[in-house]
């Protein structure tokens, strides 16, 4: 694969795309992908460098109310946004089990895929790094690397991963020096970041069961629905698992492959990012939303909430408020 490198510092494009519609892009440039990137996060301005057919952009964004973020229409390809540090929140589409907010956490991974691109909100403060790149880019370095071409990503939104991140924040410095200075390891990292998103987030894509013994997406789809649906009542893993077919044990190791969680963690997360919208959304006291998520009382909602968010759900509202 030839080496190419470019950069640019972004200024946003001052017209607002529908929403439901992310613009179409009509070259695939460090100038173009950076302004998407910019106008994704409402910024003024954001640094981006082509290397390798991988655009890298770094974006500071303070956004007061939800946003829609809208990654570019590139008609297949893959936007990986690492989180920097916390302070920010992020949900995905309406209406989806995954839809909930949840807290983002330095080094947090969010992934798109590109074709077609899918919405995703934010709100809060962020400092972000994306990697954006097209489907043939994807396979050309999946080729090379001697492993399966991906179509699918098995990376829960948030998904902490300090390998990434590592690299992430070192890029995000390069960016604000000159090409010249950083030549040596640019480009080798963002080749690394790849190779981590291909042999640690992605998948084959297959409707059969996806190897390593991981979970069908039927089955993953099932077991989500079954545990939000049942959040504030005791269920039982065993009957999750009966439902996909499945032993406990095996499919205990089976939802951690295909999601990086136990079943019970992920439900913490769920009954955890449902507390922050009611907390949000309503005047309810903590001791019901504490019984509405699943929690046994308030001070088991106010320890659970604490290990996660890292501050009481009673501060967390003040902070809103302000």
């Amino acid at each position: 694969m030839t080496r190419v490198e470019a950069s640019a510092t972004i200024r946003r494009m001052p017209s607002a795309p529908d929403p439901l519609f992310p613009p179409a892009l009509e070259a695939f440039t460090a100038e173009a992908i950076g302004a998407s990137v910019a106008s994704q996060y409402g910024a003024h301005d954001a640094l981006s460098r082509l290397s390798d057919g991988v655009v890298v952009t770094s974006v500071s964004a303070d956004l007061s109310d939800w946003q829609p973020l809208r990654p570019p229409a590139l008609g297949g390809g893959l936007q990986l946004t690492v989180d920097l540090r916390p302070g920010g929140y992020r949900r995905g589409a309406e209406g989806c089990v995954g839809g909930m907010p949840y807290a983002t956490h330095a080094n947090g991974l969010a992934l798109s895929a590109l074709d077609p691109p899918t919405a995703e909100w934010a709100r809060g403060r962020f400092d972000v790094l994306t990697l954006v790149l097209r489907r043939a880019t994807l396979d050309a370095f999946a080729d090379e690397a001697g492993v399966p071409r991906r179509t699918a990503f098995a990376c829960t939104p948030g998904t902490v991963d300090p390998v990434i991140g590592g690299m992430a924040c070192t890029l995000a410095g390069a960016l604000r020096e000159a090409p010249e200075s950083t030549s040596l390891y640019f480009a080798p990292l963002v080749r690394a970041v790849i190779g981590r998103v291909l042999s640690a987030h992605a998948r084959d894509g297959s409707s059969e069961p996806r190897g390593s013994g991981a979970l069908a997406p039927w089955q993953e789809r099932k077991a989500k629905a079954m545990l939000a649906a049942r959040m504030s009542t005791d269920i039982s893993v065993t009957e999750v698992a009966r439902e996909c077919r499945l032993s406990r044990s095996h499919f205990c190791k089976a939802f951690k492959q295909t999601t990086g969680q136990s079943p019970y963690a992920w439900l913490t997360r769920y009954r955890i990012t449902t507390a922050q919208s009611l907390l949000r959304s309503t005047s309810q006291p903590l001791a019901d939303i504490a019984l509405a998520c699943g929690f046994g009382d308030q001070s088991h909602l106010t320890r659970m909430f604490s290990r996660v968010v890292g501050t009481p759900p009673g501060s967390w509202r003040r902070t809103l408020a302000r």
